[in-house]
């Protein structure tokens, strides 16, 4: 990173390079746009169980522990 706003800074460096610098550094997409790993399946599994009415709703941090479980479970089997 450092190294990089050298670069962009630096009056020796054609203004090309910067140009350059620039548009890869806009396009590259950030860490923090991706879900969290598994994030798909917990919003899911939540909106499959509130389509259904399946009895109370399950606080947040309940339904992803049965889901980490789950996802545990599934990976043992398969090794």
């Amino acid at each position: 990173q450092t190294i990089l706003n050298h670069v962009r800074k630096c009056s020796k460096c054609p203004m090309e390079i910067r140009e350059s610098i620039e548009m890869l550094q806009r396009g590259r997409p950030k860490k923090e746009d991706k879900p969290k790993h598994g994030g798909r399946k917990v919003f899911f599994h939540r909106l499959w169980s509130r389509i259904q009415n399946m009895g109370e709703p399950e606080d947040d941090d309940a339904a992803e522990q049965k889901l980490k479980t789950k996802l545990q479970e599934d990976r043992d089997k398969l090794e």
